[in-house]
């Protein structure tokens, strides 16, 4: 593990990573280093902020269902797609 504090926001870990383990915005496709991780084709750099949410105990919650997600985006899908229309004034 990281010995650094980060912020748990994409934007944060971007800036971590730039300050911190010389991840570089040169577009070449990097490997997630996170300890265990089973992801081991590379990623375009643009998504290991993103994927390295994944890692942190950090979880998103449907405000309908109440199901936890590693991913904002994955709960913003959920909610298109599991839960419509749960919750919202008829329009």
């Amino acid at each position: 593990p990281c010995p650094y504090s980060v912020s748990r926001s994409r934007l944060g870990i971007e800036s971590h990573l730039r300050a911190y383990h010389q991840v570089s915005d040169d577009g070449r496709p990097v490997v997630c280093r996170w300890e265990g991780c089973a992801k081991r084709r590379p990623l375009k750099r643009e998504n290991l902020a993103r994927h390295l949410l994944t890692h942190v105990n950090v979880k998103w919650e449907c405000p309908e269902c109440k199901k936890l997600f590693a991913r904002s985006d994955s709960v913003q899908r959920h909610r298109r797609r599991v839960c419509p229309s749960k919750g919202r004034d008829a329009a």
